[in-house]
């Protein structure tokens, strides 16, 4: 009878447990959602998508620059220099594809500064004498 009894209390403890351990999981759980609904999103810097573009613009406008230019690589690293969110779209409805580049409005000041310092870097790269020139004129 004593050890029926002791079981009945050992089976009810664990039942307890069991319970609980659920209840601080579930609650556990609605922590962790309502922190992930609280915290802050997300904020992208430098080269993005256009739709992370006008998400974080808010309600400030987008412009644009046509560039045909084939170095838009090279004009990344001037654009991070300078600290510029910008995105890339390439149109090539045409035979010679354009590249349009988008960025905010406020950052048009930066963005033209960007743009002088990248053509005085481009001009510097074209004036310099090609090495592989000089060897092959050297060489016949």
């Amino acid at each position: 009878m004593i050890q029926e009894h002791n079981s009945d209390r050992v089976v009810v403890l664990s039942e307890r447990a069991t319970t609980m351990t659920g209840n601080v999981l579930r609650s556990a759980v609605r922590q962790f959602f309502n922190q992930q609904n609280h915290r802050n999103p997300r904020v992208y810097r430098g080269r993005q998508s256009v739709w992370n573009l006008v998400q974080e613009s808010g309600n400030n406008q987008l412009t644009n620059i046509e560039v045909t230019d084939q170095n838009i690589r090279s004009f990344n690293r001037t654009a991070r220099q300078f600290g510029i969110d910008y995105a890339l779209k390439k149109d090539s409805s045409m035979s010679l594809p354009k590249y349009l580049i988008f960025f905010k409005a406020k950052d048009s000041e930066e963005m033209t500064a960007a743009f002088k310092h990248f053509l005085n870097e481009e001009l510097k790269r074209d004036k310099k004498p090609s090495v592989r020139k000089m060897i092959k004129s050297l060489g016949q």
